[in-house]
């Protein structure tokens, strides 16, 4: 596999008064292609229409069990066409059409995630699924939708850098959008967001005072305070979690696609290096007598984040290449054309009245006659050669 070497950039000194309090995934969403059991449905669909019937302004939930949990059902859908949504302190589910394939989402909240760590949660859902007989409808049935990675910094000598100009020091791709959220009290950043939320984004942001005035998450600072966290305690009684600085790269769409293939094992296999690489390349900096921007020196903050990664030595490669056995390649993709043909024959021969009809090998070598056809005809045939060829560069090769 042809990684990708990061690029020379030198790390800073990281100050003493920077301390790492927290760092673990505040975001997980895949895609599953699965199929719900009808009668599941059926139970979504009545459920829903009680809650509507109890509150006609759609604005009340009401509860459902699934797999044995208990969940709030939403009187609404959601975006994509997902006609239901579950909601629980710690799993939230969407289901679209049984028809469509990919129609499972599955995210974990920022608090099912801290609290109960990613490969828990993954063993919830999937339980949760089998007991309520979904089945899985494809070979490779998963998808990761997003990842968001969480650093949060103590870091008071920071505090005082956040102003409008800290912009200047942004160096990342051309095609990203560099975004300062202004507050108009003392011209301070509360907020820093490098890129776009639907590719690469990395985003700086005051978590003491989101907490405080958005979220209302204070469990997080629980978290902290097993850490080494000592807010001041001023006389009133009122405690104020200032100099708490969240460093967040969150990571989704094309760019884990071109990475991963949107293959939740292969991210987790290789997630520092790819943490790392949002980091370096959606960066704050420290600027120096250079005048080529792009040596300037990390800043303390990312120093601090890329270290804890283990500051990788190499970045995935961008296209998906696969390295497994020929032999078990070759026999999925068989039976990826099988199932495709038998699906093509049945649909064609579907309006047969003899059952004995709704197949035919004569359909079948038709179908496969004029499949070549189209192959061949195809003006990119060339270049999806080539694509193959890369992508199967390193078969039979060891992962």
């Amino acid at each position: 596999m042809n990684h990708r070497t990061p690029p020379e950039i030198k790390h800073s000194e990281v100050p003493q008064d920077y301390k790492l309090l927290a760092a673990y995934f505040d975001w997980w969403a895949e895609s599953l292609d699965m199929v719900m059991p009808g009668h599941l449905w059926q139970r979504l669909k009545d459920a829903k229409a009680e809650a509507i019937e109890r509150d006609d302004r759609r604005k009340s939930s009401i509860e459902f069990m699934f797999g044995g949990e208990a969940f709030q059902l939403l009187p609404t859908g959601a975006a994509g066409g997902k006609e239901f949504v579950l909601i629980g302190p710690d799993l939230r589910f969407e289901f679209g059409s049984p028809k469509r394939s990919f129609a499972v989402n599955w995210r974990a909240t920022a608090a099912g995630l801290w609290e109960y760590g990613l490969e828990a949660l993954h063993k919830r859902v999937f339980d949760i699924l089998e007991r309520e007989q979904f089945t899985i409808n494809s070979n490779h049935w998963r998808k990761l939708s997003r990842v968001d990675f969480a650093f949060d910094i103590e870091a008071p000598s920071f505090t005082g850098e956040m102003i409008p100009e800290i912009a200047r020091q942004v160096i990342c791709p051309k095609e990203s959008k560099t975004r300062g959220d202004f507050v108009a009290r003392n011209c301070r950043l509360e907020t820093l967001t490098i890129g776009s939320k639907k590719a690469c984004q990395v985003q700086v942001y005051d978590k003491g005072l989101e907490i405080t005035e958005l979220s209302g998450k204070t469990w997080m600072i629980d978290i902290w305070m097993e850490n080494g966290y000592a807010p001041e305690i001023p006389e009133d009684g009122e405690i104020k979690h200032r100099d708490v600085w969240r460093l967040e790269a969150r990571m989704a769409g094309d760019w884990l696609k071109s990475r991963t293939g949107k293959d939740p094992e292969e991210f987790l296999d290789n997630m520092w290096s790819l943490i790392a690489e949002a980091l370096y390349n959606r960066r704050i900096t420290l600027p120096t007598n250079d005048s080529n921007r792009y040596r300037w020196p990390l800043h303390p903050l990312y120093s601090l984040a890329v270290e804890y990664c283990g500051n990788p030595g190499r970045f995935m490669p961008t296209g998906r290449r696969t390295t497994e056995k020929a032999d078990v390649l070759q026999d999925m993709l068989l039976s990826n054309i099988a199932g495709t043909l038998r699906s093509l024959v049945v649909l064609r021969l579907r309006g047969a009245l003899d059952e004995e009809k709704t197949f035919s090998t004569d359909e079948a070598d038709k179908a496969i006659e004029e499949a070549m056809q189209r192959l061949l005809w195809d003006r990119e045939h060339k270049t999806k050669i080539a694509r193959a060829l890369d992508r199967y560069a390193f078969v039979d090769e060891a992962i």
